[in-house]
């Protein structure tokens, strides 16, 4: 009996160390089911249904990803002139496309501050959100912004147009949006700009910050004087890039503006662009090689 007692001890200590041993192993699955359900969410592909910004492809990022480079050295120079020579292609025109670090918005205050001098009348069109900026922006800087107010939903017409240019003929400039990101409403900018320049020597201004790369465009063609974009909407890159279009008569009018400006000043991004040395500005430049360089990018070149 002696001998059987360490027998009856073991079995009856069994059970409880099984339990605990079998506690320890539950708990570590258990903390790992819930490691790779947190894993498995954060690798599900999210996607964006918004106008901006939208979804950036896999290309893109994995050359966003590739080393920083300085924004002097010559293999960025070989950059900049490639994306400067696509931009005129996205635009259609054979006229500078500047690039600035900002976003769209920043691209049309470029224009204000660059174009005009205080005082000066610009009429804007207001069908939502972002006409609503181009009027509340230029009175920012003193300019006299007449307001051409249409319905939410409803594009302006050739006869609005009209009425505000017989009422307004010392306006230097008329501002559309190309496409309304509050509305979806999209504008017949190939009309409108026909109307300005046959009925004014105002210039015919677009907000494309949704448009580009969305809607047909055709800027020498159609006769604009002043096109924006953001990078972040039919480009399909990161938000931070603004990209502005100008025509012979906009640069003109540079040289007789008298506003304040520094980061803003077009004249300055126009000097850089002409020596096709370098940027600007430091700016945003793994943007520069990722969805601005088609060349690169198969998916971009089909």
């Amino acid at each position: 009996m002696v001998r059987d007692r360490p027998s009856e001890i073991q079995i009856r200590t069994l059970p409880t160390n099984v339990l605990a041993y079998r506690t320890r192993v539950l708990y570590f699955v258990t903390e790992l089911r819930f490691v790779t359900l947190v894993a498995e969410f954060h690798s599900v592909k999210k996607r964006l249904f918004t106008p901006g910004p939208t979804p950036v492809p896999e290309t893109v990022m994995l050359k966003m990803a590739e080393p920083i480079i300085h924004h002097r050295h010559p293999e960025f120079m070989e950059i900049l002139k490639r994306v400067n020579d696509n931009l005129k292609y996205l635009f259609q025109t054979q006229q500078p496309v500047l690039t600035l670090a900002s976003s769209g918005t920043g691209g049309v205050e470029a224009t204000f501050v660059s174009l005009f001098s205080a005082g000066d009348t610009v009429i804007a069109v207001n069908g939502g959100k972002f006409g609503e900026r181009w009027v509340t922006m230029p009175r920012a800087f003193g300019l006299n912004a007449v307001e051409i107010k249409t319905e939410w939903g409803k594009a302006p017409t050739e006869e609005q147009i009209l009425d505000a240019l017989r009422k307004h003929p010392q306006a230097k400039a008329v501002y559309l949006v190309h496409s309304e990101t509050s509305t979806g409403t999209a504008t017949d900018v190939k009309t409108l700009a026909r109307v300005i320049r046959e009925n004014s020597s105002a210039l015919a201004c677009v907000d494309g910050i949704t448009a580009i790369g969305a809607h047909e465009f055709r800027f020498d063609e159609w006769g604009v004087d002043v096109c924006v974009t953001g990078s972040q909407k039919g480009l399909m890159i990161p938000p931070g890039l603004a990209f502005v279009a100008l025509s012979q008569r906009a640069i003109k009018a540079m040289d007789t503006s008298t506003l304040p400006k520094f980061y803003f000043d077009l004249r300055k991004a126009l000097k850089s662009y002409d020596k096709e040395r370098h940027a600007v500005d430091t700016g945003n430049l793994s943007y520069y090689r990722s969805r601005c360089c088609p060349a690169d990018d198969p998916e971009r070149r089909s």
